[in-house]
């Protein structure tokens, strides 16, 4: 990736969620795709409202952050990388992204519909 977008996890909270994300499967071909990548793209899609379709062309392809978000969704991995984030961002002095109760991921699938529910801790 050559751009560098607002959106994009810096180094600090990228150490804090790496280790949260799933591995590649044993027995399987290695991951080719940088997660990191995947995830300021699902950041720049996310928190700037883009659709699918219009991720920028220095992101991994839009199918392929595509898959891993409904892999992680599926999974949970997004609710489990949410604490970790909210608190890095208390603890560094700056303002919450949202309000307390609600995931740091805003999550909506505009492959399937124009607009769905935000993800919320209860």
């Amino acid at each position: 990736m050559s751009l560098s977008y607002p959106t994009d996890l810096t180094h600090a909270p990228w150490e804090l969620i790496h280790p949260l994300l799933p591995q590649a499967k044993p027995g399987d071909r290695p991951r080719s795709t940088n997660l990191h990548s995947v995830v300021n793209a699902l950041l720049c899609i996310l928190m700037g409202d883009l659709a699918w379709r219009l991720l920028p062309h220095d992101f991994p392809k839009w199918q392929t952050v595509y898959h891993y978000f409904r892999q992680w969704q599926d999974d949970v991995t997004l609710q489990k990388l949410n604490q970790p984030l909210y608190q890095w961002e208390r603890t560094a002095g700056h303002d919450p992204p949202f309000h307390p109760t609600t995931q740091w991921w805003i999550v909506r699938r505009r492959s399937l519909s124009l607009a769905e529910a935000w993800i919320q801790q209860q």
